[in-house]
């Protein structure tokens, strides 16, 4: 897992805000946005980062 939270940052670090992230994540797919989810802003970018991470992940060597 430690090479991992490397590749997390890095994806954060390109896209540091959470609207980009959203908007990323709403032309990629059909789900709601997240911001009508119950949840607090942690939660928030834990569950984009999980998406992000789990769709990236195959294209990663």
């Amino acid at each position: 897992m430690g090479h991992s939270r490397g590749v997390v940052q890095k994806v954060v670090m390109l896209l540091p805000r959470v609207e980009l992230l959203l908007l990323m994540i709403q032309s990629l797919t059909c789900l709601p946005s997240l911001e009508m989810l119950p949840m607090n802003q942690a939660k928030q970018e834990a569950a984009l980062i999980k998406i992000i991470w789990t769709r990236t992940k195959p294209q990663l060597p």
